[in-house]
């Protein structure tokens, strides 16, 4: 039953109610009930009239505004936590071989971060430790138990982004410094087909930077990167984000190094002797 069937009369005794002894007529009633009915079908069409814009401009957000949005809900965050891999598709001579460079990222207002990633040297495992706190930018090197004092984070960015494949530098520059040189350098930026990466609903979208194609796929939800591909001469690098927190622990930004391990102005490294 809905509310005109509710408001219907009909010829039955009942349909002529009486209001302090005074009798309504029915066709007062039914003009009632019309001017009802239009009022709510008004209604009605205004409101899906005023919904349905509001809809198409989020399915058809052009790409500048995409990627602002983008950058805007990172350095809108309070605190954010991720942990992902850097993959690099090295092809040649019809064989390939893929790199793989773990990283995780922890950051919190005002000015503290913590990456962490794993690079290759001499064939052994490297795990890095960038962070910034009150007291500069420092880097740590747990293979070889030394601690790098920084000039500034945004030269440690420089320093340590071929090592770590990007991962220091595509999200953390957003969140940290407010910008990124990476996404604002992109020319014929444009959307392509919406696409499903890892169970999330993505935007995907398209540009060249430096003559290399590239493919982000943001979320839908929180515009928050999922997945960031770039085509080089040297192989394909993917970039993937993965459990995603708008959250960190306690104490899970801050590093504190071993206390053994030696402040250096440059890695130390020792090359072995070939007997």
């Amino acid at each position: 039953m809905n509310i005109f069937s509710i408001l219907r009369f009909n010829n039955s005794p009942l349909s002529k109610p009486v209001i302090s002894g005074l009798k309504i007529k029915p066709q007062f009633v039914e003009t009632v009930v019309s001017s009802l009915q239009s009022i709510i079908s008004a209604i009605g069409i205004t409101l899906f009239f005023t919904f349905v814009p509001y809809v198409s401009k989020a399915e058809d957000l052009n790409t500048a505004g995409l990627l602002e949005r983008m950058s805007n809900a990172y350095s809108n965050l309070n605190v954010y936590s991720d942990s992902g891999v850097v993959e690099t598709v090295i092809s040649q001579g019809g064989r390939s071989q893929t790199l793989k460079k773990p990283f995780s990222i922890k950051f919190e207002k005002p000015g503290l971060i913590r990456i962490e990633w794993t690079s290759s040297f001499g064939g052994m495992d490297d795990p890095f430790v960038l962070w910034s706190c009150t007291n500069g930018a420092f880097t740590y090197s747990k293979r070889i138990n030394q601690v790098l004092a920084e000039s500034s984070f945004d030269r440690a960015i420089s320093r340590w982004m071929g090592v770590s494949g990007g991962s220091v530098k595509n999200i953390p520059e957003i969140l940290l410094l407010g910008r990124s040189r990476f996404f604002g350098a992109q020319i014929g930026a444009k959307r392509e087909k919406d696409e499903t990466f890892e169970n999330t609903d993505c935007y995907k979208v398209i540009f060249e930077r430096a003559g290399m194609p590239v493919a982000l796929w943001i979320g839908k939800h929180d515009y928050l990167l999922r997945k960031l591909e770039v085509a080089t001469r040297g192989g394909v690098v993917t970039e993937i984000h993965r459990e995603i927190e708008i959250r960190v622990k306690e104490g899970d930004v801050s590093f504190e190094p071993p206390g053994d391990a030696k402040k250096v102005e440059r890695f130390q490294y020792k090359v072995p002797k070939n007997d």
